[in-house]
């Protein structure tokens, strides 16, 4: 599934007892209506967790881009239980 990707960020998953590492790539779509003036979705992918990019809904562009934002930060702190987010040069993600 294709879509218009306005920002990407790299990080990595690192398994906390073996030191594997994953590769992820965030991309965020841009916002779009769905429904003139009452429902916009905003496309997520998390290259190396998520099979495909996913939409997710807002009641307007930057309310879709802001739960599209919070998706992301969770999906990742639910990862966190057992591995450790790293920015690419190894410092963590989350403090």
């Amino acid at each position: 599934m294709d879509f218009d990707k306005i920002v990407e960020r790299q990080l990595w998953l690192v398994d906390s007892k073996t030191n594997r590492k994953i590769d992820l790539q965030i991309e965020i779509g841009r916002p779009q209506w769905t429904i003139p003036e009452t429902e916009a979705r905003c496309s997520v992918y998390i290259r190396g967790l998520m099979i495909k990019p996913i939409d997710i809904f807002g009641s307007d562009l930057l309310n879709a881009l802001e739960c599209s934002l919070n998706f992301i930060e969770n999906e990742l702190k639910n990862h966190s239980k057992d591995w450790s987010v790293q920015w690419p040069g190894g410092e963590l993600y989350f403090n």
